[in-house]
């Protein structure tokens, strides 16, 4: 139940970002009744394809009008190529939890994820994916271009390529800066991947040593600040949305995606010349996961090696392995 609030809450203020730029702008209150009409769902494709949709909405309280409405959206995305599986009108207009969060993150992957990461490919060129450790699966080149035309179908395969090629990305922003980031989950709880892929957008406005000392609330936090009032990304996550046992890949991988598209010129960077990247020496990533941070979890990292320590402060233990940050030169 958690995670579907989660989605819901992240997946509807992505969805009025875009809705803002509609004419009228519109916005969704509650994502799972708003969607029952059809309208709120042709409004947004119409944003997202730029493809006039909205002049075949017909506002009634009628079921049929409604599962009609709907329909022609489906129809729309299907005709895109965008496969949508056990999705159909009438599970959308009654509002269907799950199937609705299905449709909005097949939306998601389709017309944010999967264009953003095949720029990445395309820029990228044959030495870029390849190099890391997806290997040749890697290798979706798709246009960058917003009309539905595109030759794209959001299949299981397609999601995992989308998104493993958004994780190298990050891994190849992170890792010179001490952060070590496994997936798109428990690897953002402390806060510090966040903080680190600001970093390497704007290395002036995150200290990484001085995060290390906070706490995850609060570097969860300031992540989430600084992104959107210094670099203009949105604001999608709250610090309690990732300070759960596992933090909800989705809502993360919408979140990070958003860095790409508003600063694409990070998009080719560091992709061709892996020997770019800083060794990763004696560098800890502390996560503290209780109310009372009464615990931590310290990662030391030494080249390939990693060992995790838990630390009780209310007892005696021996201070962890002196820790150093190595951060890029200025």
């Amino acid at each position: 139940v958690e995670r579907e609030n989660v989605q819901k809450r992240t997946f509807t203020r992505w969805i009025n970002l875009h809705l803002g730029k509609h004419k009228p702008p519109l916005k969704v209150k509650d994502l799972f009744i708003d969607i029952q009409d059809g309208k709120i769902l042709m409004a947004l494709l119409e944003v997202l394809s730029g493809q006039k949709l909205m002049h075949e909405y017909k506002s009634s309280t009628h079921r049929i009008f409604r599962l009609n409405n709907i329909a022609k959206a489906l129809k729309f995305l299907e005709d895109s190529n965008v496969k949508l599986v056990s999705i159909d009108a009438a599970e959308i207009a009654d509002g269907n939890s799950s199937l609705v969060l299905g449709l909005i993150w097949n939306i998601i992957l389709f017309f944010q994820i999967k264009e953003l990461t095949g720029n990445l490919n395309r820029n990228s060129s044959s030495s870029s994916l390849s190099s890391g450790p997806s290997g040749p699966e890697s290798d979706t080149s798709y246009p960058s271009t917003p009309s539905v035309e595109r030759n794209m179908s959001v299949t299981v395969k397609d999601q995992r390529k989308a998104i493993r090629a958004l994780l190298i990305w990050v891994q190849r922003k992170t890792r010179k800066y001490g952060v070590a980031v496994q997936d798109f989950a428990s690897s953002w709880r402390s806060g510090l991947a966040f903080l680190a892929v600001i970093k390497a957008i704007d290395s002036t406005l995150v200290d990484m040593k001085q995060a290390l000392e906070k706490s995850a609330r609060e570097n969860l936090e300031d992540a989430f600040s600084i992104a959107q009032n210094k670099l203009g990304v949105p604001r999608l996550l709250e610090p309690e949305d990732i300070m759960v046992e596992s933090p909800d890949e989705q809502s993360i991988v919408t979140y990070v995606a958003q860095f790409l598209e508003h600063f694409p010129e990070l998009e080719g960077e560091d992709f061709t010349d892996p020997e770019k990247e800083l060794p990763i020496e004696s560098t800890y990533v502390r996560i503290k996961d209780t109310p009372s941070e009464k615990e931590s979890k310290i990662l030391i990292l030494s080249g390939s090696e990693e060992n995790l320590y838990t630390v009780n402060h209310e007892r005696r233990h021996p201070a962890p392995p002196k820790v150093h940050i190595h951060d890029t030169p200025e």
